[in-house]
């Protein structure tokens, strides 16, 4: 059954997933400075209440478990009648991990598809009805998206098939003025790449700090990037500026991949 193109409302509202912290907290916080509408969706809903409470007109929080398809629906169709459009989606829920492949579970695997991969569908499918003319799809891969890396294959696999399912995206929704792009951030200082690094760390024998300054070395600039900067490309990719950028996956990594 064919969809509507809703006509664009005065404000424009974002729809964020993985909200509460890290690169999906610095989304929030940027499109509020911009005037943007903000729909909040994470597992912790806490953090959102708080950035609720401070923001009221402007921003709106949901428990969201984006594996959970009855959830993901309710919660989008939630959102849009409250903002009254979903002018752009921003599918930044994720998870991580390093495991040999000889030692990942069927739950594990089956865990990180639901959230990397269906999650990222279920939004989106959730929220086309509603997605204006001129609206964007903004999803959150990962430079692992384009290269392989070690001990990390469920997780490249699902960041992949994300970019895939962007470009296609792209091509079935150009006709109706939307766009569809996939940011690909390298190391970022958050608290999931801290978790990480200490649990890697512990694996290796060495401390966290020693870790943590290989990692930055290995980057051509010789830092991790703040999650402010993501939020700013992703914000960028949501202005009039960017309305010829569709389909593409685009690495904000400091060097790290070569395209």
């Amino acid at each position: 059954m064919a969809t509507a193109i809703i006509p664009r409302m005065t404000k424009k509202t974002v729809f964020i997933t993985g909200a509460s912290r890290g690169i999906g907290r610095a989304v929030v916080e940027r499109f509020l400075e911009d005037g943007f509408q903000v729909a909040m969706g994470a597992r912790s809903l806490d953090v959102l209440k708080e950035i609720e409470k401070a923001n009221p007109e402007m921003s709106k929080a949901w428990h969201l478990d984006v594996s959970d398809r009855a959830e993901v629906d309710k919660v989008v169709s939630e959102a849009a009648a409250h903002f009254g459009s979903l002018d752009c989606i921003v599918n930044n829920a994720g998870v991580g991990g390093r495991t040999a492949i000889e030692d990942v579970t069927d739950e594990e695997w089956r865990n990180l598809m639901s959230v990397n991969l269906d999650g990222p569908m279920y939004v989106t499918r959730a929220a086309l009805p509603h997605i204006p003319s001129g609206g964007q799809i903004i999803n959150v891969s990962s430079v692992l998206g384009k290269v392989g890396s070690t001990l990390t294959s469920p997780y490249c696999a699902s960041k992949f098939g994300l970019i895939g399912f962007t470009k296609a995206l792209a091509l079935e929704f150009a006709p109706r003025g939307i766009q569809v792009n996939a940011v690909c951030p390298g190391w970022v200082d958050t608290e999931m790449t801290e978790s990480g690094i200490v649990r890697e760390a512990a694996n290796l024998g060495i401390k966290e700090s020693t870790l943590r300054m290989k990692l930055a070395m290995d980057v051509p600039q010789r830092r991790f990037l703040e999650a402010a900067e993501i939020a700013n490309f992703i914000a960028f990719l949501a202005t009039p500026g960017a309305k010829g950028i569709t389909g593409q996956a685009l690495s904000i990594c400091g060097g790290l991949t070569p395209s």
